[in-house]
């Protein structure tokens, strides 16, 4: 039986709720999830409309190998 996120949102509240405190709970988990559709990745941008996408999933592969460790971003074109 599918549920709608209303009524799994109230479901979650009311159970919380019930229990009376976080402190009567022995783990709380939270998970946020969404779907996202990536046409192309953006791997050199030229100006605010052309931009060279990654051809391939190991070009994508090697550039997150490459920023590990650091900060990075990856751009959505199409």
């Amino acid at each position: 039986m599918k549920h709608t996120r209303q009524e799994i949102c109230a479901s979650t509240s009311a159970k919380l709720k019930a229990a009376g405190s976080l402190k009567n709970i022995a783990a709380t988990v939270g998970l946020d999830g969404f779907v996202d559709e990536i046409i192309a990745v953006v791997d050199k941008r030229q100006n605010n409309v052309q931009y060279a996408p990654m051809r391939t999933i190991t070009q994508l592969g090697t550039k997150i190998q490459s920023a590990a460790g650091q900060s990075s971003n990856y751009e959505a074109g199409g």
